[in-house]
């Protein structure tokens, strides 16, 4: 559980920030870095910053943050748990969000509250519902929403919350599953 997590991580009072990444250029990490400095500097308890991902050792600094996490590779079941530990997440893409970030389903997932940014790419599943924050690629529109986002305990709450039912309407394997077998079925009937 979540609660377990943070305490095994250390993580009593701390505001957690996650990000993952693959170290591909589209994967915007110049706005991480400017949104968690941001995010340190308004919020009085410590903030920590995951960088998850198969290239989690990228040198990511930020000064304002107390600590700055790269464990590196993980299986699924240690990355389940330290992305349960997160308060927020940050997935901000150079063509916007789209249903095919493995990274933002793993968060939707755990009910992670979502940060990402939005592009004429982002599908209206994602773009219609209330499971997902979205900034444009601007880095200070970014920085912006992930502040109010940071500072807004319950609202942050409501959209992990949100994020997890988004989840499970479109995206578990039980959906994609019953999709498949439509389309099978439907194949086989034409």
């Amino acid at each position: 559980s979540r609660s377990v997590q943070r305490r095994k991580a250390g993580y009593r009072d701390h505001f957690v920030i996650a990000t993952m990444t693959t170290g591909h250029p589209t994967q915007l990490a110049g706005h991480v870095v400017q949104a968690a400095g941001a995010v340190a500097r308004s919020l009085p308890q410590p903030v920590v910053l995951l960088l998850l991902g198969s290239h989690s050792n990228l040198s990511i600094e930020v000064p304002e943050v107390d600590q700055v996490e790269a464990p590196g590779y993980l299986d699924e079941y240690a990355l389940a748990r330290i992305l349960s530990t997160a308060d927020l997440f940050l997935a901000p893409f150079a063509e916007g969000a789209t249903t095919r970030r493995g990274s933002l389903m793993a968060a939707l997932q755990h009910g992670v509250p979502v940060l990402t940014t939005e592009s004429q790419y982002t599908e209206s599943v994602l773009a219609d519902n209330h499971g997902v924050a979205f900034a444009t690629v601007d880095q200070d529109d970014f920085a912006a929403e992930a502040v109010r986002l940071a500072t807004d305990p319950g609202g942050r709450a409501k959209l992990g919350m949100a994020g997890r039912a988004l989840y499970e309407r479109h995206f578990s394997w039980r959906i994609v599953c019953d999709q498949l077998r439509t389309a099978i079925a439907a194949s086989h009937r034409a």
